[in-house]
């Protein structure tokens, strides 16, 4: 019966430690009026240029930015329309950080992505500036089903909106840039 006992409480011992051990990095979602967090500064991420450069750094690169993070992806037809005004608003705002986030679940390979924003897919469409590939950790902070989805944040770190692409226009920038901090 000791013997019983020993290998029953063992197990239980086993299963919880194995249990605590698989709990994933979680990462609870933000919203607006929520203030980054610390990992998310830190949180390194791989970009990828349209001439194929990749390179990896961390978000604090863009710290004290104004940032407009845009989840799209190479199927997304409304995604890839809107890189022509996310480059004139990139060109008429430096003080703004454009964000383009293709996350993981994409599936879109750096071939893909480098042909699309090169414009060797479409002639007359570029995305001049380097996009974030393969994402998993930026999409848990800011979880979403359709695409594309825009995230604002302001300077001082705080979610600002979570919109669609029909708020991208240059009064809604503007607010972004002058926003309160």
């Amino acid at each position: 019966m000791k013997k019983l006992t020993l290998f029953v409480v063992m197990a239980l011992l086993c299963l919880n430690f194995r249990s605590l051990a698989q709990q994933p990095d979680t990462i609870p979602a933000l919203k607006v009026g929520d203030k980054l967090p610390a990992n998310f500064w830190s949180t390194k991420v791989s970009l990828l240029d349209n001439t194929g450069k990749r390179w990896e750094a961390e978000l604090s690169i863009f710290k004290g930015k104004a940032l407009l993070i845009d989840f799209w992806a190479c199927w997304c037809g409304a995604c890839i329309n809107h890189f022509v005004q996310l480059n004139q608003i990139q060109q008429h705002h430096p003080d703004l950080a454009i964000i383009p986030v293709n996350t993981k679940t994409t599936r879109d390979t750096d071939q893909r992505i480098i042909e699309l924003t090169s414009g060797k897919k479409y002639r007359n469409i570029t995305l001049a500036m380097p996009t974030v590939v393969s994402d998993t950790r930026i999409t848990q902070f800011f979880p979403h089903h359709g695409l594309p989805h825009y995230v604002w944040i302001s300077k001082d770190g705080r979610v600002k909106a979570i919109s669609m692409s029909l708020f991208i226009n240059e009064p809604n920038i503007n607010l972004l840039l002058n926003a309160e901090q």
